[in-house]
C-alpha cells in the first residue's frame, strides 16, 4: 500500500493504531467466539485512536461481552473527552464547528462532495507527510481504477463467499471520514477529504482487493493480479523516495509560485577538461 509506510513510519499513535485496526478485523472475521482478548484488544485500540470508534457497531452485532470489557477500560478517556470538549472523539474539527446536529445535517447538501472524494482519495493514496507532496495525476487515476475493479469484483462473488465483516468495516470508516469532512466545512466552509486516516484499513483494503481480483479473474489469476499490484506498490515507493521526498527535503525540487512542484531529473554529469586551460 503506497502511504502505509509513510503513516507507520512516524512516531504517533497511528502507527500503534494500524496492527490495533488489523488485529480487530481478524477478530471480527473469524468464525469463532471472540474472547476475552479481543475485548483488550479493541480497549487497546480506543485509548490509540478517536477513530476505532468506528468499529463499535460490528462489536455489538458480534461479541457484546468483547465490547463490554472494552468499554469498561476505555470510557473514562471517553468521558473526559465529552467533558472538555463537548466532543466523543474530542476531534479538532468537531470541538471546532461547535455546531448542533441540525446545522451539520442542513450543511450536507452545502458540500462539494465530488471534490471531498477526490481529496479523500488522493491523500489516501499518497500524500508526502505534512508537506502535502503530491505524485502526478495520473498515478492516482491508476490506483483508483484498481478500486473500481476490485468493487465490480466484490459485487461479482457469490454472497456466501463476500467478506461481508471487511465490507461494513471498510464502509463505516468511509462514512467516519465524511463526517469528518462534513465538521471541517461547517468550521472551516471548505470542501476537502482527509484519507490519511483510511490508511488504518489498509489490511482489509488489501484482502478486499484480493477478493475482488478473485470475483473478476479466479483464484489462480488473481493471484497473479495481487503480485503486480503489489510491484506496482513496489515502484511507486521507491519512486516516491527518490524523486520527491529526498530531492525536496535536500533542496534540489521545490514549489513553483503557483504552488505546483518542480519535477526531478538527473542532469548530464560534466566531463572533466582533458587539457588544462592556459
Amino acid at each position: 500500500m503506497p502511504a502505509l509506510v509513510l503513516f507507520v513510519a512516524h512516531i504517533g499513535n497511528d502507527a500503534l493504531a494500524v496492527p490495533c485496526v488489523a488485529g480487530l478485523l481478524a477478530c471480527l472475521s473469524s468464525p469463532r467466539k471472540l474472547s476475552l482478548k479481543s475485548g483488550l484488544l479493541l480497549a487497546a485500540a480506543l485509548l490509540t485512536k478517536g477513530y476505532a470508534l468506528v468499529l463499535l457497531p460490528l462489536f455489538a452485532l458480534r461479541a457484546r461481552k468483547a465490547l463490554l470489557v472494552a468499554l469498561v477500560l476505555s470510557a473514562w478517556w471517553y468521558a473526559a473527552n465529552i467533558l472538555s470538549t463537548g466532543s466523543l472523539a474530542g476531534d479538532q474539527m468537531d470541538v471546532a464547528a461547535h455546531a448542533t446536529l441540525f446545522t451539520k445535517l442542513m450543511a450536507v447538501p452545502q458540500v462539494a462532495w465530488l471534490r471531498v472524494v477526490d481529496s479523500a482519495a488522493t491523500t489516501h493514496i499518497w500524500i508526502g507527510g505534512w508537506s502535502f507532496l503530491q505524485l502526478r495525476s495520473w498515478m492516482y487515476r491508476l490506483w483508483e481504477l484498481l478500486a473500481l475493479i476490485a468493487i465490480v469484483g466484490l459485487i461479482r462473488l457469490p454472497k456466501g463467499h463476500r467478506p461481508t465483516t471487511l465490507i461494513l468495516a471498510q464502509s463505516l470508516f468511509l462514512l467516519a471520514t465524511a463526517y469528518f469532512s462534513l465538521n471541517t466545512f461547517v468550521a472551516m466552509h471548505t470542501s476537502v477529504g482527509v484519507g490519511w486516516y483510511l490508511i488504518a484499513m489498509s489490511a482489509a483494503e488489501a484482502t478486499l482487493l484480493a477478493a475482488g481480483f478473485t470475483g473478476l479473474l479466479g483464484v489462480r489469476k488473481a493471484r497473479i493480479a495481487m503480485a503486480a499490484t503489489a510491484l506496482l506498490a513496489l515502484a511507486l515507493d521507491l519512486y516516491t523516495v527518490h524523486f520527491l521526498l529526498l530531492p525536496y527535503y535536500t533542496g534540489a525540487i521545490r514549489h513553483r509560485l503557483n504552488g505546483s512542484l518542480e519535477a526531478f531529473h538527473f542532469a548530464p554529469l560534466p566531463l572533466p577538461a582533458l587539457w588544462p586551460s592556459t
